[in-house]
């Protein structure tokens, strides 16, 4: 064996031979480099453009972190078959890693209702989040994985005993120490519950309403533009203070997305259309997440008077998008946003736009 190892007694009796921690070694990834080969792991089978000796690498890894002996979760771990890692460039120069994992939920994954119990749900993220960030450390040389600090889960739908699930994680960052992730667990009719590992100063319940009311604006697949809603990724949610009036706060919600065929005319740019949808959709987003931090407002964003909206550049296919939406008017019955739409690499404002809303006023009863 290479490297220094140590004996490690599992709580049955048996004996794990496991390699030192990296940090005794110069070689940042001597730890990953040190680990024994995963238990019916071939590589062949797993998809995507990453490289057979990382997908080794990260196959080895998440074998290690969900252990072989009688830790907790282990038996559901050890079911984990890892199918695909991705690497692509979400921005100039910054890298995203992306694997996919599936199980099929058992009996021991079960509440008493016979579904996936919550918190088996968040015992997956915990592998399959650090599975993506291991992935990415892998490329850039360095160890991604760490231990937790926060981990903010929405339930959208139950998850019942035989579902095969499909849980797609993200690598978001890795700066300095801190490492964050995304994960999303599918089954074959949608989406089962989601991990916010969402950037920004807005608390949770700010985050956790952006979400929610993204999901509600895809309406199941059969609205308009619910395929281009399905795509859009939130990467930012903040509230911070006015600039102008210090007693005053707004709320920044980043989402970003890629110019696809179905979003372009026939000269193959983005359509002015769909840029209007984006304002629409992604401005509203600021004003919902700016009232969930209100504990005396209730949560209702309104409906539409009208979107005043200046088209700047074009956006071709493939361009990847950033869309920046601000509220700027939160007071009574009235709320306003800004929305700017740019690309990322060529750091060009595509379009911009004023979005002003009201609350519906109520059916009256019928005597």
């Amino acid at each position: 064996m290479n490297g220094n190892w140590t004996i490690k007694q599992t709580a049955k009796g048996s004996v794990s031979i496991l390699p030192e921690p990296m940090s005794s070694h110069s070689d940042p990834l001597h730890f990953f480099r040190s680990l024994p080969p995963a238990p019916n792991a071939d590589v062949k089978k797993i998809k995507g453009n990453f490289s057979d000796t990382h997908k080794q690498l990260s196959a080895n890894a998440l074998a290690y972190f969900v252990d072989t002996g009688n830790t907790w979760g282990s038996g559901v771990g050890q079911r984990l078959n890892l199918v695909e890692i991705n690497l692509s460039k979400r921005d100039a120069g910054t890298l995203e890693a992306q694997t996919i994992l599936e199980i099929e939920v058992t009996e021991e994954m079960c509440n008493v209702f016979g579904i996936m119990h919550g918190a088996c749900a968040a015992y997956l993220f915990d592998p399959a989040t650090s599975s993506a960030l291991v992935a990415l450390g892998l490329e850039l040389g360095i160890d991604g994985s760490g231990v937790s600090q926060s981990m903010n889960i929405i339930w959208h739908k139950p998850a019942s005993r035989g579902a095969k699930l499909r849980l797609i994680s993200n690598s978001i960052a890795i700066q300095g120490r801190i490492r964050s992730a995304r994960c999303e667990i599918w089954d074959a009719e949608g989406l089962c519950s989601a991990i916010a590992s969402v950037p920004g100063s807005a608390p949770d319940r700010s985050k956790e309403v952006t979400l929610k009311l993204l999901e509600i604006f895809k309406v199941g697949g059969v609205g308009f533009g619910t395929g281009i809603a399905d795509r859009l990724f939130v990467t930012d949610v903040s509230i911070t203070q006015n600039a102008a009036e210090s007693l005053r706060t707004d709320a920044r919600v980043v989402c970003e997305l890629e110019v696809t065929e179905e979003m372009a005319n026939i000269a193959g740019n983005m359509h002015g259309g769909c840029s209007i949808y984006l304002v629409d959709s992604c401005s509203t987003l600021p004003l919902s997440a700016w009232l969930a931090a209100q504990p005396d407002r209730r949560n209702d964003s309104g409906v539409s008077q009208s979107i005043n909206t200046v088209f700047h550049a074009p956006a071709p296919v493939g361009t990847k998008l950033r869309i920046i939406s601000t509220s700027t008017m939160t007071e009574g019955a009235i709320f306003a946003s800004r929305c700017q739409i740019w690309d990322i690499a060529k750091h060009r404002l595509i379009a911009s736009g004023v979005h002003l809303k009201m609350i519906a006023s109520q059916p009256k009863p019928k005597l």
